[in-house]
């Protein structure tokens, strides 16, 4: 029976995404609140759920035939009571998956068996396919760190490697804030043209030319390099060296 210290948990997700409600709803948040750590499992009477949802006996049974077979719950039969499991589970919002396996349970019946393999086929393809995209995003990403990387040892005459992990490391992030191969190309001729062809030298006495470097360049200043190099090439008609090679690296591969 329930006691005033006995609680349950309702979450969202329970009903947004698995279309719970009613006497399902209840009896779904109970079992799933005994099968959190993807062990243990719920093994009370049918009275204790017949108090949290004020229904019949045969009400109960309903809702809990209706759940194992939907695949959403995983029976066994046992004395006295039946075993009852949770087939997949949500932890911080995001979906997760803890599933007893089926010859563990040999009185599973044929149907929720089938159900279930059906989830985990799913789950499994959508782990496939969030893999996939994250290699082709990070494949894209590594491209064009290879084109800038290139780009500025060609302007610069330096010799960085589009493999140095701090390089890659600023380049990412300012791809990752929505900066264009366009963009880089204009903050190295505009850097280039004000360090390079013109060193100056700064406090420290440091040559600016020693700044000329992706760390420097691509960093949390980089915005602000790009909107100077804007405006000199509005206000000087400045025409970026990249416009000239923008067909070779059109042609290039990696």
């Amino acid at each position: 029976m329930i006691k005033s210290k006995n609680y349950i948990t309702i979450q969202g997700w329970m009903t947004t995404d698995l279309g719970l409600k009613g006497n399902s709803l209840i009896i779904y948040a109970i079992i799933y609140g005994f099968c959190q750590d993807g062990k243990s499992c719920y093994n009370g009477s049918l009275e204790y759920l017949q108090s949290w949802t004020n229904s019949t006996r045969q009400g109960v049974i309903l809702a809990l035939k209706n759940l194992v077979s939907s695949g959403m719950i995983i029976r066994e039969d046992s004395k006295p009571n039946n075993k009852y499991y949770v087939s997949s589970y949500y932890v911080d919002d995001v979906k997760k998956v803890n599933t007893v396996s089926k010859e563990s349970l040999p009185e599973i019946e044929e149907e929720s068996k089938e159900s279930l393999q059906n989830n985990i086929d799913n789950i499994n393809n959508n782990i496939i396919n969030k893999n996939i995209d994250k290699y082709s995003k990070e494949k894209d990403l590594n491209s064009k760190v290879a084109l800038i990387i290139e780009y500025f040892n060609k302007v610069c005459g330096t010799r960085f490697r589009p493999t140095s992990a701090g390089a890659k490391k600023v380049i990412k992030a300012r791809l990752n804030d929505g900066a264009t191969l366009q963009d880089f190309y204009d903050v190295i001729d505009f850097k280039w043209k004000e360090w390079g062809e013109h060193p100056k030298v700064f406090s420290g006495g440091q040559l600016s030319v020693n700044y000329l470097r992706p760390s420097t360049l691509f960093g949390t200043k980089m915005e602000e390099y790009l909107q100077q190099a804007w405006l000199v090439q509005s206000s000087e008609g400045f025409e970026p060296k990249s416009a000239d090679k923008l067909e070779e690296r059109s042609n290039l591969e990696f």
